[in-house]
């Protein structure tokens, strides 16, 4: 009877250690998400990657296409195994979508071809699974054309295709290099247009595309349009876009904000944002900020002074206008028409407004830097090139840093793509020499990946038509930071104060930019005192949790000692984090953990232990010690 209860009472503390580990807490990460989703970078269009990029322009790699002529290229974009996704457009009108890996090389290509069709090539996206998809539009001839989606798997693997049949589509669609975007829920939307047949009037839809590839739903935008945008999503599931409709005063622009509602759509409002005669029209996309505030940058034309100017509208997520800017150049300005991107945002929510100058005898792009106060816009800087350069799109990374390449025609100079500073100063120039004696050359938006190589396209055309195109690699930083953890004391007695320090080191090349560590008091210790030779260093006691702020950590070894009390018997696991954006494959694995074995106070009889969430003790040290104490006692009952 004995042994039976104590068989029973083994097996429930083998149940119980197994539900323990079961239940321990897991460390989440990002790593399943695309590292550069789309054109844009995400469904907001921030423009903004979370990764430092380079900080000089050391090549990392190249790769061009295998076939000579190899058309135009897709701005690239990341998954999140770093895998680089591309696709070009050939001679014989088939589309090739790439996959490469990290270190240049082909992992796969897929063929996107219609027999009698020629295919025009659409920027990539990826969905939170890995999915790869294509907007592919082909084309016999004006007004026969037709739109297919493609989804593939990582592997290259046929997932799913899906043929767009609503009518033929008026030329080229003005959005048709827009990539489809992806909402937290795993669907797909994307934008369109296509022609009445008999009326030949031009309309807009918006299909949402469920994982499997069936429609969920289409919606048609009010009137007759005159092109579309690219969409946004906020982060309450609204899909934003703007329309360009013609009217008996010209053209006008007007934001959409729609809701998908259980597979109810409806427009929860509409914003007329310009109306009037335009000489230059632009579909830029709209830009969504973390607050919610949507920017919509757009052209209005002043009849009385005939000149165009570029503007920016600021609304709130319930369409309420917060702000209205207004570039006052004494050119004509006007929104960049190589991208439907003409905005990015920074980290620090500072608006990125990319721009065309023209006067009489040239036209240049200007990038602005623009500030939100609320109500009213500051503009920060500006920047501009000597010769005549129209910019690409631009992206900002983690660190602040703005990445923006140039466009220009019939030169056999060195095309350029710049990084510049927060400030607007220029951190460094790209060049790329031409590869043929007369071209077209031109740079596209970019990307970053999670080891912060920027991945940047270039277009060269020859004057026979010969399209050549390259992705480059620019190498990012990297660092190796490594903790060594000490403490004065292992085993200290209730009432002691400990010393523990930390020793943070950065063994290089680069730099560990915006580097913080982070350490949880356990309950049983208290908190006294924490000094630092470097950054600065704060405890808040509601979560118990020390916050060092290095900063940039170069080459070296700042340290942090922290000054503990012993408040009960226990053991300890010391144990920190530390973040950088900096990329560093070997960080988790080089923080060092010490234990620490607090006694009772001498003549105590008895002794108090932290719970084990916070003490680190292992579990399986526990349960080996009462098998064993069962066991002995087993032993005595048989005797």
């Amino acid at each position: 009877m004995e042994n039976r209860k104590i068989k029973k009472f083994i097996t429930f503390l083998m149940l119980f250690v197994m539900v323990t580990v079961t239940l321990s807490p897991v460390i989440a990460t990002n790593s399943t998400e695309p590292q550069w989703m789309q054109l844009g970078h995400d469904n907001q269009n921030t423009g903004q990657s979370p990764y430092q990029g380079p900080q000089n322009n050391t090549t990392k790699w190249n790769y061009t296409p295998p076939d000579v002529n190899s058309g135009r290229m897709s701005d690239p974009v990341v998954g999140a195994d770093g895998t680089v996704y591309i696709t070009t457009g050939f001679e014989d009108d088939k589309v090739k979508i790439y996959a490469l890996n990290p270190n240049g090389t082909e992992r796969w290509n897929y063929t996107a071809y219609e027999e009698g069709w020629a295919g025009s090539i659409s920027d990539l996206s990826i969905g939170l699974d890995g999915t790869v998809y294509s907007k592919v539009v082909f084309a016999k001839e004006y007004m026969e054309q037709f739109t297919r989606i493609y989804a593939l798997n990582p592997d290259k693997t046929l997932k799913w295709i899906f043929n767009l049949t609503d009518g033929n589509i008026g030329g080229l669609p003005s959005n048709y290099i827009c990539s489809p975007i992806m909402d937290k829920n795993g669907t797909l939307y994307f934008s369109n247009e296509f022609t009445e047949e008999e009326e030949d009037n031009v309309f807009g839809n918006i299909y949402a595309l469920s994982s499997n590839g069936t429609v969920k739903w289409n919606f048609t935008l009010p009137g007759v349009i005159c092109g579309i945008s690219p969409l946004a999503i906020g982060s309450d599931g609204t899909i934003y876009v703007t329309s360009i409709c013609e009217v008996e005063e010209g053209y006008k622009t007007t934001l959409y904000a729609i809701k998908d509602a259980k597979n109810k759509v409806f427009v929860k409002w509409m914003y007329t944002i310009s109306q009037g005669e335009l000489q230059h029209r632009s579909n830029t996309a709209p830009l969504i900020a973390k607050d919610g505030t949507i920017y919509q940058a757009t052209n209005i034309f002043n009849s009385t002074e005939n000149k165009e100017y570029a503007f920016i509208y600021a609304f709130n997520p319930s369409g309420n206008l917060k702000w209205i800017y207004k570039l006052n150049e004494t050119e004509d300005t006007w929104i960049n028409d190589i991208s439907d991107y003409a905005l990015a945002l920074g980290p620090d929510n500072t608006i990125y407004f990319n721009t065309i100058i023209k006067n009489e005898s040239l036209e240049f792009g200007k990038l602005f830097a623009l500030k939100d106060l609320g109500t009213i816009v500051d503009t920060l800087w500006n920047f501009s090139t000597s010769n005549a350069e129209r910019f690409s799109s631009v992206i900002v990374g983690g660190d602040g840093k703005i990445y923006i390449g140039k466009f220009i025609d019939d030169t056999i100079d060195p095309i350029k793509f710049y990084a510049l500073n927060p400030d607007g100063s220029v951190k460094w120039i790209y060049k790329i020499a031409s590869r043929f004696n007369e071209v077209l050359i031109e740079f596209s938006s970019a990307s970053i990946s999670s080891d912060g190589t920027l991945y940047i396209k270039n277009h060269q055309k020859s004057a026979n038509q010969m399209i050549s195109s390259m992705l480059y690699a620019i190498k990012g930083p990297q660092a190796d930071l490594y903790v060594n953890t000490g403490v004065n004391n292992k085993n200290p007695k209730i009432g002691d104060i400990i010393k523990i320090t930390f020793k943070i080191g950065n063994k290089g090349p680069d730099e560990a930019y915006n580097t913080i560590f982070k350490y949880v008091i356990p309950k049983g210790l208290k908190y006294l005192n924490a000094i630092v030779d470097m950054g600065t260093v704060s405890y808040d006691s509601t979560t118990r949790t020390i916050t060092w702020n290095l900063g940039n950590v170069s080459v070296g070894d700042p340290y942090l000692y922290l000054y503990l009390q012993v408040l009960k018997a226990g053991t300890y696991k010391i144990q920190p984090s530390v973040s950088t954006l900096t990329y560093d494959p070997k960080l988790s694995s080089s923080i060092s953990t010490i234990i620490i074995n607090a006694q009772p106070k001498s003549g105590s009889t008895g002794s108090k232990t932290v719970g084990m969430q916070n003490t680190g003790l292992p579990l399986g040290m526990l349960v080996l010690a009462i098998l064993m104490v069962l066991g002995l006692s087993v032993k005595i009952k048989k005797k």
